[in-house]
């Protein structure tokens, strides 16, 4: 009895999705749901062997939160006016959220659609051991101010749907009275409130 309640204590508590980020003037929704930073998690494959349980629990169980010493990614853009950010990692330098001609190839931000496809890779990897509910690789949450160019939005959407993801939800200011969803420059301890588009099929 003695010997379960000390290997009990040992295991590390779950921790709430969380993601930082810079940007503070989300753009207004007249409509908006909610959504969770945790249905954009997607677990990193080499944390697979490791913690094979507790992916597993995880997996299973909604609301679980992260295994601790799980790594996580997520299919969070974050746009900024001098830089392209995926899961939090510089992905493409922008000058005034502009992108250089020397990053596209046919219509597309290369080095984005590449970061993309490693993510997927994951996602598809994780959700084959451990269940479709595990990691969606369909979907993308973009977290960007209210002036960003049209031309830039345009690339990202492009590129986004050569990648295959067919549903892109927009960070929006929350409607009447609640929470933001930045919290402190951080996602996750607050509901996410987005507004939903369709991405074209190619």
């Amino acid at each position: 009895m003695s010997l379960f309640i000390l290997l009990f204590a040992c295991v590390p508590e779950p921790v709430p999705p969380q993601l930082s980020v810079s940007v503070e003037e989300l753009p207004m929704a007249t409509e908006a749901t909610i959504m969770a930073l945790s249905e954009f998690v997607i677990i990193d494959t080499q944390s697979m062997d490791k913690h094979s349980d507790r992916i597993d629990s995880y997996c299973t169980e909604e609301d679980s939160g992260i295994p601790a010493d799980v790594e996580a990614h997520y299919a969070v853009l974050e746009l900024l006016p001098d830089q392209l950010k995926l899961s939090g990692k510089p992905i493409v330098e922008l000058t005034d959220y502009i992108v250089s001609a020397d990053e596209f190839k046919e219509l597309r931000i290369d080095k984005l659609y590449h970061a993309i496809g490693e993510l997927s890779d994951d996602a598809k990897l994780v959700s084959s051991v451990f269940g479709g509910g595990c990691a969606d690789v369909t979907k993308i949450l973009l977290v960007a101010a209210n002036d960003v160019p049209f031309s830039t939005l345009r690339a990202l959407k492009f590129t986004l749907a050569q990648a295959n993801l067919s549903e892109l939800y927009s960070l929006t200011k929350p409607l009447g009275g609640n929470s933001s969803s930045i919290i402190k420059g951080k996602l996750g301890s607050t509901p996410l409130w987005v507004q939903k588009e369709q991405l074209p099929e190619f």
